[in-house]
């Protein structure tokens, strides 16, 4: 065979071989793509990023992934280690009680036994089940996370997904993005996922204030020297709350041994339909109904007219003493306030208009025209509470309308006797969450307090 031969068979040896090697590599690379163990890998490099996973990222190396799983690409949503920490120590908690170990021949559980085993946090590891509630087929940007959306994870539990302003929730969960790609994209969230269902996605955490405890000058006295003693009276405001919801259920004031609780009635589909108002003077006595509202309701189940009726003289169904009338702005704020009261000398309008950052811009009531008034940029006092006029009357708190976004810092009104202007600056103080805990204006202080409370929204 001559050289040009010998050239010429080399050459087409290197065709015939040259698909087989493009075939090789492209199988190779596809393989590698759905490999478990390496896409397991690529999500485990990605949680490196975060120092707060580190748990739940060797215990997802042990998850029973199949090829099918990862062929679209892998999201995966993993709980920080306080979140594995409390999650596994609840559960040692319930199998050390309920373990057969742990209980004697009597039957009653040993509570040394229990407690050396909620010791060992270790006892209990992350089953596959609960491993897969954290993984989803496909690769599922933020983008992609759009509000509504319900997603099934590798062992079948939903998640619903909410997106408010860019805040992304699953099951009412906040997520944090760590990295996404066209292969994987890999949350954090503060909570394991198993306990969680997709009714909590319909839940918010709100803050709302349960207590306010008063101490107000409310007069100068002198005493035989003619020296001024200042009276101060101290009145405690507990407020409850309408399950799963932020709309004032009652409020129950005590300022020495005068007590007044309001009362608020509600129907199935929690639109307010009246109060009471009750009074004692003595804890053993029971609560007497002095007033009573029946409320008349819009479609939006807002309160367009209190009819109040008065029990004087023990009467049994009340004498009807006056109204309140209420109108909204597009915003379905409260603009105007009719007091029509002639018993508690309520016969005038109350005016109220909202600034775009839906705090009050303007006011007037009684002859009196407000329309400079300065806000701070922290969480309103009531800026949760639902319905707040419903505790016009009961609530212990200057300016409550005022407090509905942000807290007023300072008003310039005209003096009710001179008329001329006059400034009242409010002392402000907040706890971690920007809530003002101590309110002081003048004289007076103000203290609050707060829960934490899931509602819906």
């Amino acid at each position: 065979m001559n050289r040009k031969s010998t050239h010429l068979l080399i050459i087409l040896c290197m065709i015939a071989f040259m698909p087989a090697c493009k075939k090789d590599k492209a199988t190779a690379e596809e393989e590698t793509k759905t490999d478990p163990k390496v896409s397991i890998e690529n999500v485990a490099a990605s949680l490196s990023k975060t120092t707060t996973t580190g748990i739940f990222t060797e215990m997802l190396k042990t998850a029973s992934i199949t090829e099918s799983d990862v062929k679209e690409g892998l999201t995966v949503i993993a709980p920080t280690d306080e979140a594995v920490n409390a999650y596994r120590k609840g559960n040692v908690a319930v199998k050390s009680v309920t373990s057969n170990s742990n209980i004697n021949a009597s039957g009653k559980v040993s509570i040394a036994k229990a407690i050396s085993a909620v010791a060992d946090s270790n006892a209990v590891k992350l089953s596959d089940a609960v491993l897969k509630d954290h993984i989803i087929k496909g690769v599922l940007k933020p983008a992609d996370l759009v509000d509504g959306k319900t997603l099934v994870t590798l062992s079948g539990k939903s998640l619903k997904v909410t997106n408010e302003n860019g805040v992304i929730k699953v099951n009412g969960v906040t997520l944090t993005a760590v990295d996404a790609n066209g292969t994987q994209s890999v949350y954090t969230v503060s909570v394991v996922l198993t306990g969680t269902a997709t009714a909590d996605s319909d839940k918010i955490m709100v803050f709302l204030p349960v207590g306010i405890v008063s101490k107000e000058v409310i007069m100068a006295l002198y005493d035989t020297a003619s020296n001024p003693v200042r009276i101060v009276r101290t009145t405690t405001a507990t407020i409850s709350y309408l399950e799963n919801t932020s709309l004032p259920l009652s409020i129950e004031n005590i300022s020495g041994t005068n007590y007044s609780k309001l009362l608020i009635s509600y129907n199935a589909a929690k639109v307010p339909t009246g109060a009471t108002v009750s009074y004692k003077s003595t804890v053993s006595r029971p609560y007497k109904i002095q007033t009573r509202y029946d409320y008349i309701t819009n479609t939006s189940g807002d309160v367009t007219r209190s009819n109040i009726f008065g029990y004087d003289l023990d009467s049994v169904s009340g004498q009807s003493i006056g109204r309140y009338d209420y109108t909204y702005d597009a915003q379905n704020k409260i603009k105007t306030i009719n007091k029509a009261v002639t018993r508690w000398d309520e016969n005038y309008t109350t005016t109220l208009t909202y600034a775009a950052s839906g705090n009050v811009s303007a006011y007037s009531s009684n002859n009196i025209s407000v329309s400079n008034l300065t806000f701070d940029t922290k969480n309103g006092i009531f800026k949760s509470v639902k319905k707040l006029y419903l505790l016009d009357r009961e609530l212990n708190y200057p300016w409550e309308w005022f407090s509905s976004q942000n807290n007023l810092q300072s008003v310039i009104a005209p003096n009710t006797q001179t008329g001329a202007p006059e400034t009242t600056n409010v002392g402000l103080t907040y706890n971690s969450d920007n809530y003002p805990n101590k309110v002081v204006v003048g004289e007076d202080e103000y203290t609050i307090t707060y829960k934490a409370f899931s509602v819906l929204r």
